[in-house]
């Protein structure tokens, strides 16, 4: 019950924040120690993260792996159909933000279109 109030004052929030505004508040509080953080963190949502998780469970039941890999399919599935079908070309802030005023992560791919919804976002969650 909380979290979907949260989700909802964020959601209403948003509709009145400027398009581009919530980037520049984010992307301005960085430091080394958060960039360091980060660059490891995203490393979660390359998919890698079901592998030892599907290990674990063959272990355990067979049931949970079968679970476990519907859901990497499914999860893969929904999130291309996104991309490719209903957000086709969506750029990314880093394509229409001035780049001058971003701070970038040394060694992070940035990518500037087909980024909703974020693979690596949805995997790790």
């Amino acid at each position: 019950m909380i979290f979907s109030s949260v989700v909802i004052l964020l959601v209403m929030l948003a509709a009145f924040i400027p398009k581009g505004n919530d980037v520049f508040f984010i992307n301005g509080h960085n430091s080394p120690a958060l960039d360091t953080f980060f660059k490891f963190a995203t490393e979660f949502g390359n998919g890698f993260i079901f592998l030892p998780v599907a290990l674990a469970f063959v272990f355990i039941r067979y049931q949970y792996l079968f679970i476990t890999l519907s859901a990497w399919a499914l999860h893969g599935l929904l999130v291309w159909m996104c991309k490719d079908w209903l957000f086709d070309k969506v750029k990314r802030p880093s394509a229409v933000l001035d780049k001058s005023l971003l701070h970038f992560v040394e060694g992070v791919n940035i990518h500037v279109i087909d980024s909703f919804p974020s693979g690596h976002t949805t995997t790790a969650f």
